[in-house]
């Protein structure tokens, strides 16, 4: 039930398969989850009181932005929907696409070493997945002002399957930090560009340092008794090598 005239809003649209669908703003608070299509709808949504705009002359209403979250508490990138001009009563909205959501299973890799990026959106979806490598200059410049950094932006394509999950290949042979992000097609409009992740590519030698760093930190708890562990045999190897100093000066004189 409602107030006679009050505003309502249905807005509906596709997202990533089987995700929580998150519609937020100023007195706007709805979840509502995508189907097996990633078809998702929000009816009959209580607009708050319009507001003054920018331009000191309309009344609009506040915001509002979508998001989708899956199971492994992954987020799409917020897609925001323009304040509403406040002269309808009954507001009807879409199709809204949403991001795809993506993630890494790891951060930092040797050269050669295979990473992977993985993702959830809409199914059978063509996918852009767009990187980014900063190449670092070699020498150091002194100039007044700031050298800027190359950047060069392959594309590659790959498509989800039927429930909307996709996987996908990282480069691993160019050393430095990498920037990528992902945009799928559906119903042949392009969806907003997902989150942007960074992860970097490291010499074997770098690589083999950080792990052995990591062993350390581990045996942290443990550096106590190392340390008087230590402490004890160096003692003993220092007790027995007195003893054989003085067996072999007492021998040197027996002999003498």
């Amino acid at each position: 039930s409602a107030a006679v005239g009050e505003p309502k809003l249905t807005l509906y649209g596709w997202g990533p398969v089987k995700t929580k669908i998150y519609l937020t703003g100023l007195a706007v608070a709805e979840t509502r989850e995508s189907d097996a299509n990633g078809f998702f709808i929000f009816t009959k949504i209580f607009l708050p009181t319009p507001h003054l705009g920018i331009d000191k002359k309309n009344y609009e209403y506040p915001e509002l932005c979508l998001q989708a979250i899956d199971e492994e508490k992954r987020s799409s990138q917020p897609t925001c929907i323009p304040p509403l001009p406040a002269k309808e009563y009954n507001y009807n909205i879409g199709p809204v696409l949403l991001s795809p959501i993506i993630s890494l299973d790891k951060g930092r890799i040797s050269e050669g070493e295979q990473i992977s990026l993985r993702g959830k959106t809409t199914p059978y979806a063509p996918l852009n997945v767009y990187l980014a490598n900063q190449l670092s200059p070699r020498k150091m410049s002194f100039g007044l002002i700031k050298t800027a950094n190359a950047y060069y932006i392959p594309k590659y394509q790959t498509t989800s399957d039927k429930e909307g999950n996709f996987e996908f290949n990282l480069p691993n042979q160019s050393r430095g930090k990498w920037n990528m992000f992902v945009a799928s097609e559906t119903l042949g409009y392009n969806s907003p560009k997902s989150n942007s992740l960074t992860f970097s590519v490291i010499s074997p030698l770098l690589a083999l340092l950080e792990k052995i760093i990591a062993r350390l930190k581990f045996l942290k708890p443990y550096l106590l008794y190392i340390v008087i562990l230590f402490e004890l045999v160096t003692i003993a190897a220092i007790i027995i090598f007195s003893g054989r100093r003085k067996e072999k000066k007492t021998k040197l004189g027996i002999d003498k």
